[in-house]
Formats: structure tokens, C-alpha cells, sequence
């Protein structure tokens, strides 16, 4: 019913089976993964992306995931096994096997948690001079911190004074 040049063929015809070839576009998957720093108080962490390959592609098979820091994908990353960072994005660009110019790509979020670092402490003890000793937090520290041999009252130094004889626990609190 609508106007149609003659030398534009149907867009109701179809090949019959056999004389075309379907290129389905793939799909990418968001993914995301968090791991703990590999040193108490560090930012990074060794993240294995081919592990998220069966997330990223789903069930789709003929398809290739290749791993890029950038949205432009522009910078492929070579070790995707072993591939370290910081809390960042990374991109996942899911390739038909066979047609490479056929892609979609999506965001894998990854999350550094930072190893905390091991609580320490010196202490002074009390001696026949002096009746008390001190308790002194060597870690963790940090200006958010508090520190309490009581857990009921807490104060901001990491230096807890006029302690009798006796055995404590310290509690830092953030």
C-alpha cells in the first residue's frame, strides 16, 4: 500500500536455508568481583577476569571475550589471568567468532577491599615505682579511630594511660 521503487526488492523476502548466513549479534553481560588487597591497608589486587568470561557471555557459544581498562577499547589487557588494579571498571568485548566486526560490550565492576592491618600494640608495664603502665596502639591507626580498655568509654589517642595491673582488651572502633 505505500510506495515502493521498483528496483527495491521486498523487505518481506527471504533466502531459503542454505544460501545466507545468520550473524547473530552477541550479547555482554555486566559482570563485577571483589577481592581483599593483597597487603594489609593496600588498594590492589590480583583479579582473574577469564573467570567471569561464563558470566560476561552468558550461554552464548562462537563467541570471544576480550578484556580492555578503557570503554574505548582501545588498550587490550594481556594478562587477563592475572590482570592487578584498584577498585576500577574494565570493559568485556564480546566478539562473534564469525564475524570480528560484530561486538557488544559491557562494564565489569571491580572492588578492592582493603586487608586490614593486624592489630599491635606496646605496653608498658606497672613496676614496684609505678603503679600503672601504659597500652599503646601501634595498629590500626588513623584519625576515625578510637580506642577503649572497656569497651564503654573511648578516646581519640591511641595511648591509653594509667592502666592498673590486670588483663585487657583493646577495642579500636571506627
Amino acid at each position: 500500500t505505500g510506495f515502493q521503487c521498483p528496483a527495491t526488492s521486498s523487505k518481506c523476502f527471504s533466502m531459503p536455508p542454505g544460501s545466507y548466513i545468520p550473524i547473530q549479534t552477541p550479547t555482554a553481560n555486566p559482570a563485577s568481583a571483589t577481592l581483599c588487597s593483597t597487603s594489609p591497608g593496600g588498594t590492589t589486587a590480583p583479579f582473574n577476569l577469564t573467570a567471569l568470561e561464563s558470566t560476561v557471555k552468558g550461554s552464548q557459544t562462537n563467541v570471544t571475550v576480550t578484556w580492555f581498562p578503557d570503554a574505548g577499547l582501545t588498550n587490550q589487557i594481556s594478562t587477563p589471568a592475572s590482570y592487578t588494579s584498584g577498585t576500577a571498571n574494565v570493559y568485556a568485548k564480546v566478539t562473534s567468532n564469525s564475524d570480528a566486526s560484530v561486538f557488544s560490550q559491557s562494564t565489569v565492576s571491580l572492588t578492592v577491599n582493603s586487608t586490614p592491618v593486624a592489630p599491635s600494640a606496646d605496653v608498658t608495664q606497672p613496676t614496684c615505682l609505678a603503679a600503672t603502665g601504659t597500652i599503646t596502639v601501634t595498629a590500626p591507626l588513623g584519625t576515625d579511630i578510637t580506642y577503649s580498655i572497656d569497651g564503654t568509654n573511648y578516646q581519640s589517642s591511641a595511648t591509653l594511660n594509667t592502666v592498673t595491673t590486670g588483663t585487657y582488651n583493646v577495642t579500636a572502633n571506627t
